[in-house]
């Protein structure tokens, strides 16, 4: 979440992306009861957000995870 949410002027894009491609070649290596597990967690995570900061973007990111990280499983 850090690499896709971070500022700009926090981290450079340039290297959020490379860190981000290189956190997604790792996920891509897990098993199916790893990827549900974290997917399990996200979920879970986006609830706790709901009912604490509420931060829209945090949400968004937690809801997509699967999506965007294993489109395919």
């Amino acid at each position: 979440m850090f690499f896709e949410l971070v500022d700009d002027n926090v981290l450079d894009p340039d290297t959020a992306l490379k860190n981000a491609e290189s956190l997604i070649a790792e996920l891509e290596d897990c098993s199916n009861e790893e990827k549900s597990e974290l997917l399990r967690t996200c979920k879970e995570m986006a609830i706790k957000e709901k009912g604490g900061l509420n931060r829209e973007d945090v949400v968004q990111f937690l809801e997509r995870f699967d999506e965007s990280y294993f489109p395919n499983y």
